[in-house]
């Protein structure tokens, strides 16, 4: 009877623990520092959109992005990107054909970036002059390839 009720409650709550864990919040600085690839644009077209098998984490999207600007790195030419769109900055309010910085990193497949704990990683198009400013500041924490 008891481990009935202590896997009820593991079921209940690894959701949870788990969303936690990826909501665990670094700095503008960190995450930027942290992309491959930095850029401002709008999703272009959806290949792809798969429930997410964490029930609360959203559904899983590979779009393609049309580009408006380049801030870090060198994007390629079709450009694919995988998401969570529960965790982006403005979740619930996110619409795809909304402009929006993306702060990516490369995955094995060309071409393919992903947008790791999106909540970080899809930001609002306001986002782009703190980006800037971090790219441009002297010293060795943030730098453009």
């Amino acid at each position: 009877m008891a481990r009935r009720i202590c896997a009820a409650l593991l079921v209940l709550l690894l959701p949870g623990v788990l969303l936690g864990f990826q909501l665990s919040s670094r700095t503008l600085e960190e995450r930027v520092h942290d992309a491959s690839l930095i850029v401002v644009g709008r999703v272009a077209a959806t290949h792809s959109r798969a429930p997410s098998p964490i029930m609360g984490v959203g559904d899983t999207r590979r779009v393609s992005l049309r580009i408006s600007a380049v801030l870090k790195g060198k994007a390629p030419e079709a450009l694919q990107v995988t998401f969570a769109d529960v965790a982006v900055q403005d979740f619930p309010s996110f619409r795809p054909d909304q402009e929006r910085v993306w702060l990516l990193t490369a995955t094995s497949e060309p071409g393919l970036f992903s947008a790791p704990a999106s909540y970080e990683s899809v930001l609002v198009a306001t986002e782009a002059a703190q980006i800037r400013t971090l790219l441009s500041a002297p010293g060795p924490s943030v730098r453009r390839p």
